[in-house]
């Protein structure tokens, strides 16, 4: 079995994380989830959409089995699972925090990977503050996307599936 991990970045940043069933919305659009890719789907979202420069930014991420039977995801600390692509309102990408630069050159600790069994049309949330990771002080709009590595069916190989694009204002 082949493991590919795809995340460039290590910290605990993860401040919350769960299982449980998804329930439908009528608010919950294609753009708002993200597309499936081999049974999985990945969504992001925000508790809010405007937020003070100093004030925390959080984004939850939701990873969905979209499949009938049960599949297999690492579960680590967000910032081990997740890549996140940050663009500010010309499109150009935002820098990393030095924090979110020293988080990047850390070497992955195999040791704290598990992996969890997550049931047909269950999902897995995790949380994290992007701010913290990225430079996002400066009064505009930024957009954010994520990504993650993925375990294909039967485990023969891994594939990456990417969330929707959340937008988020940073105001005065």
């Amino acid at each position: 079995m082949a493991l590919v991990t795809t995340c460039s970045m290590l910290v605990a940043l993860v401040v919350n994380s769960s299982i449980g069933a998804v329930m439908p919305t009528k608010r919950n659009t294609p753009e708002q989830r993200g597309v499936a890719i081999v049974g999985f789907q990945l969504r992001a979202q925000l508790d809010k959409k405007s937020f003070s420069s100093d004030e925390s930014v959080w984004i939850t991420l939701l990873t969905k089995n979209m499949t009938n039977e049960e599949r297999t995801i690492v579960a680590a600390s967000a910032v081990k699972i997740y890549r996140f692509t940050v663009r500010n309102e010309r499109g150009v990408p935002v820098s990393l925090t030095e924090y979110g630069k020293a988080m990047e050159k850390s070497p992955e600790d195999f040791l704290e990977r598990a992996f969890l069994k997550l049931g047909p049309g269950r999902e897995v949330s995790d949380k994290l503050q992007i701010n913290k990771l990225y430079e996002m002080r400066a009064i505009g709009t930024y957009y954010i996307t994520a990504k993650r590595t993925v375990f294909r069916r039967h485990n023969e190989g891994t594939a990456e599936v990417v969330s929707n694009t959340v937008r988020v204002r940073v105001v005065g």
